[in-house]
């Protein structure tokens, strides 16, 4: 058996290498599109492709994670998703790349929720340490190659984001090769279809799955767009960079510290709390007209993001049984991302070009206080905070 720190030094650097691997070619993927050519319906669209994958593709290897092991599951998808991610610049024509996109989305968008997995398995059978402290380390390597990313691009041609991702995606199969599992790093069974349905007959979670996805559509403009929301603004590559990199640092706080919040305030107060923020996070962005003033609006990302993404993860992880780890936490990926953010997507981009991403924020900021009202009727229907004790 691998001695812990061996092991929490191996899915600490896999956190990192994913987040960073990611932020090299998602914090600039409509900025490369928009270089192209590309109109903002196009945009929009294949935006909203590479997020709706995760609805497809998730569940399905969240179910090959429970059934053949979460580290075959992520090695196939790691290696796939490298070799799609070098030769993307060489793809050409609107039609070409959107097929391109559904595949490269069918092998990278799940790797989030495979990594989740390993690292709650570990997490939950070691109490020297958290998951917020493990997935903290996808934060650091976010901001690390946001940061610097946006600084090649200023001399750099902006097709270089997918090869220089391909390779530190590979690193990842690299480093799953000296993983061993043991009985604690992952549950293997035979998932059955009744064991599937237990999700989708279980009311409260389809609800808050449900809800998952409205968050999606609302955080939308915040997650890909935003990059187009600071060049309309007047800011260059190394803003944007300046911006995500921000935007990751802060998310390390809330994960050291998140899961504490959630257990004084419950699962659903701790969302609630992060969809609020997030509502006047939107607005402020329609008020600020200068975008290095907009980059500090990032310092909220940790509540409005880690807080919100920590809560879900506790919530869905004391619901499911232990032998459905992986499919649960691959449907929070599913509805937040995979639906919600593909809506949101699609929708920004069939509007982008007429009243601009600015306006967008406004009126997400308050389809954000819907949703905060959603949550409230959610906590009254199901009031029940002691999954979290």
């Amino acid at each position: 058996m691998q001695s812990f720190r061996y092991r929490l030094f191996i899915l600490s650097a896999l956190s990192f290498l994913l987040f960073f691997s990611l932020a090299t070619w998602q914090a600039f993927f409509n900025l490369y599109f928009e270089s192209a050519g590309y109109s903002g319906i196009q945009i929009g669209i294949l935006g909203g492709i590479l997020q709706a994958a995760i609805f497809f593709s998730s569940p399905f290897w969240g179910i090959a994670g429970d059934r053949f092991g979460i580290k075959k599951a992520a090695s196939i998808s790691i290696i796939g998703s490298s070799i799609l991610l070098f030769f993307m610049p060489h793809i050409a024509g609107f039609i070409a790349v959107l097929i391109y996109t559904v595949i490269l989305s069918a092998f990278i968008q799940p790797l989030g929720s495979l990594i989740d997995s390993l690292i709650i398995a570990f997490a939950k059978n070691e109490i020297k340490v958290s998951y917020g402290q493990l997935r903290l380390w996808g934060s650091i390597g976010w901001s690390i190659s946001s940061y610097f990313m946006g600084w090649i691009l200023t001399f750099a041609d902006i097709g270089i984001i997918f090869p220089i991702a391909a390779f530190f995606t590979f690193l990842m199969f690299v480093l799953l090769i000296f993983y061993k599992n043991d009985s604690g790093s992952t549950v293997k069974s035979r998932v059955s279809l009744n064991h599937f349905n237990f999700v989708f007959k279980n009311r409260r979670l389809m609800l808050f799955y449900i809800l998952l996805t409205f968050s999606g559509i609302c955080l939308s403009p915040v997650y890909l767009f935003i990059n187009l929301y600071f060049k309309e603004s007047g800011g260059n590559f190394d803003i944007v960079g300046a911006a995500f990199s921000l935007m990751a640092l802060c998310e390390i706080p809330l994960f050291f510290y998140g899961r504490r919040i959630v257990k004084k305030f419950g699962a659903v107060n701790s969302v609630m709390i992060s969809i609020l923020i997030t509502s006047l996070r939107l607005f402020l962005y329609w008020i600020i007209q200068d975008p290095l003033a907009a980059v500090f609006l990032g310092l909220l990302h940790g509540l409005t993001f880690t807080l919100f993404f920590v809560a879900s993860v506790e919530y869905v992880h004391k619901i499911v049984p232990d032998n459905l780890t992986a499919t649960g936490q691959s449907l929070i990926w599913a509805a937040h991302y995979g639906i919600g953010v593909t809506l949101g997507n699609i929708i920004i981009g069939n509007v982008y070009d007429t009243i601009g991403v600015r306006t967008i924020m406004l009126y997400d900021s308050v389809f954000a206080l819907l949703i905060f009202v959603l949550f409230y009727i959610f906590k009254k229907r199901y009031p029940d905070t002691s999954l979290l004790d």
